[in-house]
């Protein structure tokens, strides 16, 4: 993989691992990666919020967001999807191609996405796409979701 983000993550991220590996029971290590990925995950929602990206980097966000989740749940043993959902969502909203698009992702969030707070709302929606630098405003507010 030639992604520096991802690359500099695994590196620093690795090391931390490994020494908590050596000094923590395996369920200890577990509770400690569940939170870090939830700390990691509420992190990069809030730092998505207050950048902007062309489609380009929104597809690149949304494969690092992967990346990173998948290197998570290895070194954890443990399925991160659940604190990973809403930044997937908005890694999703981010790559789009079409405004429309949004509508798919708004409407494909599941009934339990809902019920355990990780879907979008509707304005949640609209103001990640407003971080597009590629998508007019008047595209944005004109969308039905």
């Amino acid at each position: 993989n030639d992604n520096l983000f991802q690359k500099r993550f695994v590196l620093k991220f690795g090391l931390l691992v490994r020494q908590l590996k050596q000094r923590l029971t395996a369920g200890n290590l577990a509770a400690v990666l569940d939170i870090a990925a939830s700390s990691l995950a509420v992190d990069w929602e809030r730092a998505i919020r207050q950048s902007k990206f062309n489609m380009l980097g929104g597809i690149m966000f949304e494969k690092d967001v992967r990346e990173i989740q998948r290197y998570l749940e290895s070194e954890s043993d443990t399925i991160l999807r659940k604190k990973f959902l809403r930044l997937i969502h908005s890694a999703s909203v981010l790559a789009v191609e079409d405004v429309a698009d949004a509508r798919h992702i708004f409407d494909g969030q599941s009934v339990a996405d809902v019920s355990s707070q990780a879907a979008l709302s509707k304005s949640e929606v609209k103001a990640i796409l407003a971080n597009r630098i590629d998508i007019s405003e008047k595209d944005i507010s004109d969308i039905v979701i």
